[in-house]
């Protein structure tokens, strides 16, 4: 049953159908909370999902530099500030900032977070780069290397179940040797981690174990206003008059993390009536509760404040409502919001490259423009209902190795360009949160066979809520019994086996090897 079959099987049983929107929105909205209950209640067999976490290694001049003959990549810094000048593009950095945004470069013998990647040969730290010996600058650094240490997990992701080394594909460092499977990593608590003191530092061709890190939280985004402008010749297409939007806009961490939506708006096109016929650019405009330009004041990195200024790398994405009539400016349910995207915007030609991907606006820019009614393409990026916390891990050893590179090509901007790459990959199985049922046609990732359960679920809060506890019962007990069916059939058993070890008696406690998960008292 999709949506509206399981609000219309509600409305029958409660003999109670009124033809009203907000009637509807209230049911729809319990029934995403029966759905929500039923799916956290156990670790089922159809909420899991198989994917790959893609290891990256270390980026260093040599590795970035596919001739070895060829003059080394210098980094440039001076003391006191937090900007990295490189002579020559490190394209890795550049086409990967979701992984190395928010990692670590280490400078001399430091380190330090990359905040931004501004471009293929400028980067920012979250905090001013001292130098050695008084030092005032170097400019001359071929010893720098960017470490990939912390890896976010996919934005569904609720619980790691599995994740170990495949042989999918198998090879040792790009050496081209056929391994075996290296095997399960294995989940690490930090206190325990910290308790063996294993070094941090530390890196291996493949990972033992893995530590969760204290999740990244990204704040919420506020208000917004919209503007339009009458297209010139120039531009190719536009915006109608008398289309409406339902528009929101939310805050993207370095590492492209996602925050908590704004308040939305409802916005329609205007009209010329001495050119009915045109079409129109939107300027859309980030604001603060009070009004004020949403948006980071710091637009040099040489000079000014030693550490980050507010909002600093945070930049800004926009969502518009897919579940809304752009005739009329009427919600037709629950708002599914998709993400904004380049889309075709000007006349030079078809920027295949990158008109898919999200229209992303600086941190140091409170507007974006939207000149073409492709920005708002079907079957985008669907905002999730997470509240801008996501989990993070740290392998170990780090990965510091790869099976294949490959080079970078640039090619003309209508083709994509094959960029530059390392390929090693962890399969990942995780425990997963489904999507909100919003459309009419959408539908819950359970067996079908189970989704009279829901509407038991539901019935029980409809009936509590009018004071009906005798028919509230009924139905809690109907979807007790439905329940205990669903667990008997798709619930996740784990298999146990107890194995008979020792363990070595020190003087406190055991004694394990610093370079691996080993117990040298064994």
């Amino acid at each position: 049953m999709d949506l509206k079959q399981i609000r219309a099987q509600v409305q029958k049983i409660t003999d109670y159908s009124p033809e009203i929107q907000a009637y509807s929105n209230q049911l729809d909205e319990l029934i995403n909370l029966a759905y929500q209950k039923l799916w956290t209640m156990k670790r089922w067999n159809f909420a899991q999902k198989l994917s790959f976490l893609e290891a990256y290694p270390d980026i260093t001049s040599d590795r970035e530099l596919s001739d070895p003959a060829a003059p080394p990549i210098l980094a440039t810094y001076t003391d006191g500030q937090r900007l990295v000048t490189f002579n020559q593009n490190v394209y890795t950095m550049n086409n990967k900032k979701d992984i190395y945004e928010g990692n670590i470069i280490q400078l001399g013998a430091r380190e330090y977070t990359i905040l931004q990647i501004l471009s293929a040969t400028q980067l920012t730290t979250a905090e001013p780069i001292r130098i050695e010996d008084g030092v005032a600058s170097i400019s001359d650094d071929k010893s720098w290397r960017i470490k990939a240490r912390f890896y976010t997990l996919p934005e569904d992701c609720i619980e790691i179940l599995n994740l170990q080394h495949r042989d999918i594909p198998v090879g040792s460092g790009g050496q081209g040797t056929i391994l075996p499977p290296y095997g399960k990593t294995v989940c690490m608590l930090p206190r325990m981690e910290e308790t063996m003191g294993l070094r941090e530092d530390y890196t291996q061709t493949y990972a033992e174990a893995y530590v969760p890190v204290p999740p990244h939280v990204v704040p919420p985004g506020e208000k917004l206003s919209v503007s339009f402008t009458q297209n010139g010749q120039e531009i190719v297409g536009g915006l109608a008059s008398g289309y409406y939007f339902e528009l929101c806009w939310s805050l993207i961490s370095p590492a492209k993390q996602t925050g908590p939506l704004s308040e939305s708006k409802i916005v329609v096109v205007p009209t010329n009536p001495a050119a009915p016929s045109a079409l129109y650019s939107m300027t859309f405009n980030f604001l603060t509760w009070d009004d004020k330009a949403y948006q980071s004041l710091n637009t040099t990195y040489s000079t000014g404040p030693g550490t980050s200024r507010p909002l600093e790398s945070l930049r800004k994405v926009i969502w518009y409502n897919q579940n809304f009539d752009p005739a009329t400016g009427t919600r037709l349910g629950l708002p599914k919001w998709r993400q904004v995207v380049n889309g075709t915007n000007t006349g030079v030609g078809l920027n295949v490259k990158d008109r898919d991907d999200a229209l992303l606006t600086a941190d140091t820019s409170a507007s974006a423009t939207i000149l073409n009614l492709t920005s708002f393409l079907p079957g985008t990026k669907q905002y999730r209902e997470y509240d801008g916390q996501h989990l993070r891990i740290r392998p170990y050893p780090r990965i510091d190795a790869f099976d294949f590179q490959y080079g970078q090509e640039t090619t003309l901007s209508t083709v994509p360009a094959r960029l530059r790459d390392f390929f090693r990959r962890l399969e990942l199985r995780y425990y997963y949160k489904p999507q909100m049922l919003t459309a009419a046609t959408d539908t819950p990732e359970l067996p079908y066979e189970f989704h009279q359960t829901i509407v038991y679920i539901v019935l029980e809060d409809v009936y509590n809520k009018a004071g009906n506890l005798q028919l509230a019962q009924l139905y809690a007990r109907k979807a007790d019994a439905s329940l205990k069916d669903l667990m008997k059939r798709y619930v996740d058993h784990q298999d146990t086996m107890v194995v008979k070890g020792q363990f070595g008696v020190q003087r406190y406690g055991p004694l394990y090897d610093q370079n691996s998960l080993r117990n040298k008292s064994i």
